[in-house]
């Protein structure tokens, strides 16, 4: 792939999966649905564009490069969609999902904040 870069989607999406295969076998179904949307946004992020109709259809492509600053975006925009949900559903007074959307995201927030951790060191 990018042998002489390292590419932050590539150490986050192992860092999920793994955090993945523990909560399934905690069986945290709440958590694992979070960690799943996340590893799905990775991919989506990383995703190139479909080739034109005059552009030859190639069975392998490359992903997009993501460098720490464009995870930081991605997670960022993950917290401010479960920020506006939490207070969408706090204006309808609807607690639960409101409370549901919170944890979401923290969940989210506790990778944002372990990547300006790794970023200090």
């Amino acid at each position: 792939m990018h042998s002489n870069k390292t590419d932050a989607a590539d150490a986050l999406r192992e860092r999920l999966q793994a955090d993945l295969r523990s909560a399934m076998r905690a069986r945290a179904q709440a958590e694992v649905c979070v960690l799943r949307q996340l590893i799905a946004a990775i991919d989506n992020a990383g995703a190139v564009p479909a080739p034109s109709k005059t552009e030859p259809i190639q069975s392998e492509v490359e992903r997009r490069f993501l460098n720490r600053d464009d995870i930081q975006a991605l997670l960022r925009h993950e917290i401010d969609v479960r920020l506006h949900a939490t207070d969408q559903f706090r204006t309808l007074r609807r607690a639960v999902e409101a409370e549901a959307a919170k944890f979401e995201m923290d969940i989210v927030s506790r990778y944002l904040l372990s990547l300006h951790d790794e970023a200090r060191s």
